[in-house]
């Protein structure tokens, strides 16, 4: 599988803050809150008893059962909830609404003992951040138009005094003392100011950076913390000195823990995560992280003050919850478990394994048996877990898949991460893998599987873990109820010696879900075994269910077969990857030359090429010259011997010329007359190369020939032709001549 780059780089920047960081919570992702007719959760709060829940919306207030999350009442609005808080005595829950200055119900008061919206509303800021209730109930601070505050009374909803002066930009925060003595507020420019209760100034004050996202005092009314949009986090005596820093990427969402002990907030950056620090040392204790926007925070505790549970605001039409997670309803009671998860059929929503709900899953009914469909779940919606092992690497891929329901669910929060659109991106993808890894016990999850495997020969060690996410998340639709989620923990251990073969691999536990991790929340079992071993024959694919006890897996050596060179050479590669870069430069370097010799051959080739053109189109020309002189010689010839029959018939008709005017024969008389005759040879001398260029210079409209005295021509005759005499009457007359005699 590919290595999870974008996971890595994104823990990369969660490195670089100046405190130091503890490993995760071991708390993750356990499920969302069901309100599927809403959308744009901005505000969340718990009641002082924890038994409400209550969410604000863009259009709604849901109030629900904070142990089960079931529905208890829908308050209806007609703007965006800007933030909500419940009364100390768990009376009341105070809405606040985005509005104008002139809207008259911007603050609202719910009942919850008569569950129905009282009468009492108020005018407030237009976007009122923060609102706070007096310890004893009976006033609301709520931000004014004009920088200040306003305590406004419960009971009328009138003004019972206002806190002016300090701020010259809106509040942002407000909190009181448990004793109601002292009121904190912050504002949009960083200034935060103590004032007493009756609205006059305790001439205490502090800068900050940026826009104070929250402030409180501590449960003893001894420290003053606030946190920054920006992300500075600050502590204060009481008395106005300073006593910790720290800079985070962003922040939102602060409070102290019932014990003074830690401060809570939501560092918002490129990686959201949930911190819990030391509130002496300033040191994080726990991170959890989250793969989604996140704008509020309210939480349950522990014993000691860390986070139990904690709900999360995500912009969507959820509540994301994380918490530890515990057993499932139902588990170790009596009754048929065809699964084998300790789990009843009748209590048991995936009675078949198979990762699918019952309400989904129409894999039975296809097979037509019921009983051997539950046997028979489907390999790729069940957990998959894959040994590969080669001469000194033993990697176990588990691979694990959520069902469509809460697929669907975690798609939803995670697609506002980066942009809220439709679908998610690759870097929304990995921050969910970010959020999965980090939030697992890694080392737990290595030596649960270190303990539970068993070799014949060769031991285990040096585990290490990565996480990924391989299916169902990248470009997924956003109501998509088709894709499940699927993700994987890719463990590779060092191999103490090569493996050998026959090989057997015993697996004495299947493994469970670790602290933090959400595969508490997908079916674990049955489990689809595979090994991948080099060397080895194959290994078929297993059905381990966890009642079938421990798992042995036999592998046998392969039957040698006489492979093909390329394959024995692929073999080596892949067993020896490094010999790979100096055969591929000795083969880059023989194609380079066997390249540059082509060049060259091809050069040369070109120019015999146009040698050999030369010398042909010589050849047929001097063929041409030879063809034409052929003719010019067997002409006169003929011409000749008509010439001669003629002088010999007139010889006794002619008369002798005398002597002494002898007939003086010119080289032009002697030189017969050449008649050119165009005929067609019956012989061709024209050879194969001839030919072709013939061909070539048939398109030609002259042809220059060749200089005479480049070549020797030799010209053959007949031997009668060149011995030939033609014997004129003066020729006799001189043989008959006495002078001769």
């Amino acid at each position: 599988m590919k290595v999870a780059i974008g996971t890595a780089l994104a823990l990369a920047f969660l490195l670089v803050l100046p405190v130091a960081h503890a490993g995760s919570s071991e708390i993750s992702f356990i499920g969302v809150t069901s309100t599927y007719e809403v959308d744009g959760s901005h505000a969340v709060a718990i009641d002082g008893d924890s038994v409400y829940l209550a969410s604000g919306y863009q259009d709604h207030v849901i109030i629900m059962d904070l142990e089960n999350q079931s529905v208890v009442a829908t308050i209806d609005v007609d703007r965006t909830v800007e933030t909500l808080e419940f009364s100390h005595q768990g009376q009341f829950l105070a809405i606040a609404l985005s509005g104008s200055q002139i809207d008259s119900d911007t603050i609202q008061i719910y009942d919850l003992h008569t569950m129905s919206l009282t009468e009492k509303q108020s005018t407030a800021n237009a976007f009122p951040k923060s609102i706070a209730w007096s310890p004893d109930d009976n006033l609301l601070a709520v931000p004014n138009p004009n920088n200040g505050v306003d305590l406004l009374r419960i009971s009328d909803m009138e003004i019972e005094r206002s806190l002016t002066g300090g701020h010259n930009t809106d509040v942002s925060c407000i909190d009181f003392t448990s004793n109601g003595g002292h009121i904190l507020t912050g504002d949009n420019s960083g200034r935060i100011v103590m004032w007493n209760a009756d609205g006059s100034s305790t001439n205490k004050q502090w800068e900050m950076n940026s826009e104070v996202a929250s402030c409180s005092f501590d449960p003893t009314d001894t420290r003053v913390a606030s946190l920054t949009v920006g992300g500075q986090l600050n502590t204060m005596s009481f008395a106005g000195g300073a006593l910790q820093n720290a800079i985070f990427e962003g922040g939102s969402s602060m409070s102290w823990s019932s014990n003074g002990a830690y401060i809570h907030f939501i560092e918002q950056g490129t990686s959201p995560v949930i911190r819990s620090l030391d509130a002496s040392t300033f040191n994080v204790v726990e991170s959890t992280f989250m793969a989604h926007d996140s704008t509020d925070l309210s939480y349950q505790e522990n014993q000691v003050g860390l986070i139990e549970k904690a709900f999360v605001s995500t912009d969507t039409q959820h509540l994301a919850i994380y918490g530890h997670h515990g057993l499932p309803y139902g588990h170790g009671e009596a009754g048929a478990d065809l699964d084998g998860d300790q789990i009843p059929d009748t209590l048991d929503d995936d009675d078949d394994g198979d990762a699918i709900s019952d309400v989904w899953d129409n894999y039975c009914q296809n097979t037509g048996n019921v009983e051997d469909c539950a046997r028979l779940p489907q390999e790729d919606r069940i957990h998959n877990v894959e040994f590969n092992i080669n001469a000194t690497h033993f990697t176990i891929t588990d691979r694990i898949y959520l069902d469509i329901g809460l697929s669907s669910a975690i798609r939803n929060l995670s697609r506002i991460a980066l942009v809220d659109d439709l679908q998610l991106s690759q870097d929304e993808t990995d921050l969910f893998a970010q959020s999965i890894c980090a939030n697992t016990a890694h080392e737990l999850k290595i030596q649960q599987w270190s303990d539970a495997i068993t070799l014949s020969e060769g031991q285990l060690s040096n585990g290490d873990m990565i996480c990924n996410v391989h299916n169902g998340m990248t470009l997924t639709a956003q109501n998509d109820f088709k894709s499940h989620i699927g993700f994987e923990y890719i463990i590779t251990f060092n191999m103490s010696t090569p493996p050998s073969y026959p090989m057997l691999i015993s697996v004495d536990d299947q493994p469970v879900a670790t602290d933090g991790s959400l595969a508490h929340l997908a079916e674990m079992h049955p489990i689809a075994m595979s090994v991948d071993a080099r060397n080895a024959e194959p290994t078929p694919w297993v059905l381990w269910w966890n009642i079938d006890g421990a798992l042995e897996l036999q592998l046998q050596p392969e039957i040698e077969e006489k492979k093909p060179l390329p394959m024995t050479v692929l073999g080596i590669f892949i067993d020896y990857p490094i010999l790979f870069v100096p055969v591929l430069g000795l083969f880059l370097a023989f194609a380079i030359g066997a390249l540059r010799t082509k060049n060259s051959m091809g050069m040369d080739l070109d120019i015999f090429d146009e040698e050999d053109e030369a010398d042909a189109d010589e050849l047929d020309d001097e063929d041409q010259r030879e063809q034409e002189t052929d003719a010019f010689d067997e002409e006169p010839l003929e011409e000749d011997e008509g010439i001669e029959m003629e002088r010999e018939s007139t010889q006794t008709i002619s008369k002798p010329r005398p002597e002494s005017t002898p007939r003086t024969v010119s080289s032009e008389e002697q030189r017969p007359v050449a008649r050119r005759r165009s005929r067609k040879t019956s012989t061709n001398k024209d050879g194969p190369i001839t030919s072709v260029k013939r061909k070539r210079l048939d398109g030609k409209s002259e042809v220059t020939p060749p200089k005479r005295t480049t070549r020797k021509k030799v010209v053959s005759k007949p031997p009668v032709r060149k011995t030939r005499r033609v014997v004129t009457h003066a020729d006799k007359v001189d043989e008959d001549s006495p002078s001769e005699r």
